[in-house]
């Protein structure tokens, strides 16, 4: 949980927020996270899905391939304020090579629809 607390804080604080809030924690998979955001998804690999709350800001282009403006964005584009964020890495340490599914939204995502939702926030309330 410590580790994912990091990964937590660190996206948090890179896409504006230093101090994220209601941040939580789910193991499933890539094809069941898809769904729940109307995506296609067919990885059944294990996978944590962490959910967080917070003040973010999308500055284009850095964002343009996220879904936030559906995929367009210019250098000179109007940064979008965002509210929710999830990320995703494999649970297998073996199965981890580097990357990272990064996503950020307009609205809360119910991870509870994917199964048992852990509180991931006292471990991030831990480090700050």
């Amino acid at each position: 949980m410590a580790m994912l607390a990091r990964q937590a804080l660190h996206y948090a604080t890179v896409w504006g927020d230093p101090h994220p809030h209601n941040a939580q924690v789910i193991v499933t998979t890539d094809a069941a996270y898809s769904r729940i955001v109307g995506q296609r998804g067919t990885n059944t690999q294990r996978e944590y899905v962490v959910g967080i709350e917070g003040h973010f800001t999308c500055r284009p282009p850095r964002c343009a391939t996220s879904g936030v403006l559906g995929g367009h964005g210019s250098p000179g584009a109007t940064p979008v304020p965002l509210s929710y964020m999830t990320f995703n890495l494999p649970v297998a340490p073996a199965d981890y090579h580097g990357g990272v599914g990064l996503d950020v939204r307009f609205h809360v995502l119910d991870l509870g629809q994917l199964g048992r939702v852990t509180d991931l926030q006292p471990y991030i309330d831990a480090i700050e």
